[in-house]
């Protein structure tokens, strides 16, 4: 039920799962490889002797040594998470790595602002300028949320903040430049700020699609109302920064915190929505919403595991 600063970290996130688990293959396969060597040495005799004298000498001689052992290992688990975070800081600033997913960040502009773009009965001339204007702000939200992945220190931080910040601003004022219209640019502003929700309404539909009970055009609107006042009502009607939202999910019981207010969101989500979703489709929503609840909770499990070296 979070808003932009966890949409940033569920990016950064997948980026950092699929390293990490190629890294971990390799691992393994290294792993693989040297038992196959060891088997193959205790099939020849006298190197199975030797093998077995190391791997006798590779045990701990007291509790105290096993109990290093297991914080050593602890930490080696923690690595590849904490050097990710370093390598994203390096890969923000890469012009190749920018060029790449320069042409994502438009495919991701159509999907999520699609049906507005549509509403707004843009040319294709607007539309095409429109679309760079947004996906300029997708990448600056991407390149941040990447250096704060390798911020060290609290001061490294704030400044990546203060930047988000102000490239926010310039982002709005060149969106209400460019509609030059209230009418359109509060359009925008209320959609905006619905945009945690409109992204998970595709997955809430094939959800429902599967159990049978497709969702209608009317319900969406309803649906979308509801998830976004329900997000708001959970933290106390209050719209934290992005700054205020990270710090929070750096506490130490940021994840305990997170169940909290995403189990009173669900309950007053619930209360809206009745008589707008059928029993069919609320149990459909409720299996989408704790897929969404997990995904969640591995962005910041996956946040706080590369920024773990930079704690204070």
């Amino acid at each position: 039920m979070k808003g932009r600063i966890i949409n940033i970290i569920l990016v950064v996130a997948l980026i950092a799962a699929v390293v990490i688990q190629e890294s971990r293959i390799a691992k393994l396969r290294s792993s693989l490889e040297n038992h196959e060597k060891s088997e193959l040495a205790y099939e020849q005799g006298s190197e199975a002797k030797r093998v077995s004298s190391e791997s006798s000498s590779d045990e701990p001689a007291s509790k105290t040594e096993r109990e290093e052992k297991v914080a050593s290992e602890s930490n080696e688990e923690k690595r590849p998470a904490r050097e990710f975070g370093k390598t994203m800081r390096k890969m923000a600033e890469n012009p190749a790595a920018q060029a790449m997913f320069a042409h994502a960040h438009k495919a991701s502009v159509l999907a999520m602002y699609g049906q507005l773009i549509d509403e707004l009965d843009l040319s294709e001339e607007e539309k095409e300028y429109f679309v760079n204007l947004l996906a300029g702000d997708l990448a600056d939200q991407q390149q941040l949320g990447m250096k704060l992945m390798g911020a060290q220190t609290d001061e490294e931080r704030d400044a990546l903040f203060a930047e988000m910040k102000e490239s926010s601003d310039e982002r709005k004022k060149a969106v209400k430049d460019f509609l030059n219209d209230d009418e359109d640019h509060e359009k925008f502003e209320s959609y905006h700020e619905r945009l945690a929700e409109y992204q998970q309404i595709p997955g809430i539909k094939a959800a429902m699609s599967a159990a049978g009970a497709d969702l209608g055009p009317g319900q969406e609107r309803k649906l979308v109302d509801a998830m976004y006042e329900a997000r708001l009502e959970a933290n106390g009607g209050k719209k934290r920064d992005d700054a205020e939202e990270f710090a929070k999910l750096q506490t130490p019981d940021a994840i305990e915190q997170f169940e909290q207010e995403w189990q009173r969101g669900q309950e007053i989500l619930g209360q809206k929505l009745g008589g707008v979703l059928d029993e069919t489709q609320m149990e459909a929503l409720m299996q989408s919403q704790e897929q969404m609840k997990e995904f969640q909770l591995m962005g910041i499990k996956m946040m706080q595991g590369m920024m773990g070296e930079g704690e204070n």
